[in-house]
């Protein structure tokens, strides 16, 4: 469990390179369930300043006769599976600028259960060049898309912060 937002990484299978596949957004629970047998497939770092909570491999055997924790342990996996899933069909995307707000909405329903529904602000404690490369794109071009989207008045990503106008509202604007 994270205080921050956790990039989880995974080997190319081409390059062997590691690539980002999706950041893990703050109090969300990793399961890393290979590292019990000691050979963990993901790497996760930090993307933004984080305090993280790891629990030892002790830990895990000594709570896995509480049904509550293993209850919570099974949640924690299925939602990992759901937001890598998430994260990879938004990356599908073959234009960018669609791209990039499918990312920024898997991101919001990672941290709030939840799709959005119309236009909503969020944290976007993500660096340029860790976006960049979770989509699969240099940082000038994101740069150059991302300014795009503000100017059609879709996206705004500033000190931190995203603000994702749906198209309704920007079509009842008009």
């Amino acid at each position: 469990v994270s205080s921050g937002v956790l990039g989880v990484w995974d080997k190319s299978e081409t390059t062997e390179e590691l690539r980002l596949i999706y950041p893990a957004w703050r109090n969300t629970a990793l399961n890393i369930s290979d590292a019990l047998i000691g050979r963990a497939k993901y790497q996760v770092t930090a993307l933004a300043r984080s305090n993280v909570y790891v629990l030892k491999q002790d830990a895990i055997f000594e709570l896995w006769r509480d049904r509550h924790f293993v209850e919570w342990l099974l949640w924690a996996m299925s939602r990992n599976h759901a937001m890598l899933t998430t994260y990879n069909v938004a990356t599908r995307f073959k234009a960018v600028p669609e791209r990039i707000i499918a990312l920024i909405q898997a991101a919001y329903f990672q941290i709030n259960g939840n799709w959005p529904r119309g236009s909503f602000e969020m944290d976007w404690p993500i660096r340029g060049s860790d976006f960049a490369e979770m989509l699969g794109i240099s940082r000038p071009y994101l740069h150059s898309t991302l300014v795009a989207l503000e100017m059609e008045g879709k996206l705004k990503i500033e000190e931190g912060r995203v603000n994702y106008i749906a198209e309704r509202v920007v079509a009842e604007a008009n």
